[in-house]
């Protein structure tokens, strides 16, 4: 399980609040802020996201055939919902990759 811990030693979070990721870890004093990983981790968010809602709104369509106002009800929130559910662990995750590819070269 990704918990948001220092890819080095392991004993503090990196993060300060939901997704700000620190400049350093306050135990070991790892530059966290160098490991760039851009847009990767929004671009794998809502990737994941939008096939999940799109298999669901599919069923949703096939099976019960409402109104577009339903549709909009039901997928703006769940959206919204995905989207911050998975952009912290997929953030976390690519630090980590960032961080093990650079110490094996």
């Amino acid at each position: 399980m990704i918990t948001g811990l220092c890819p080095s030693c392991g004993e503090v979070s990196i993060l300060n609040g939901y997704l700000n990721i620190k400049e350093h870890c306050s135990n070991c004093m790892l530059k966290i802020k160098i490991e760039d990983i851009g847009d990767g981790a929004t671009w794998f968010s809502m990737f994941i996201t939008s096939i999940i809602v799109f298999i669901g709104a599919l069923i949703l369509e096939l099976y019960f055939h409402p109104e577009l106002w339903v549709h909009i009800l039901v997928w703006i929130p769940i959206v919204l919902i995905l989207v911050l559910l998975t952009l912290r662990p997929i953030k976390l995750l690519f630090i980590y990759f960032a961080y093990r590819n650079r110490n094996t070269d």
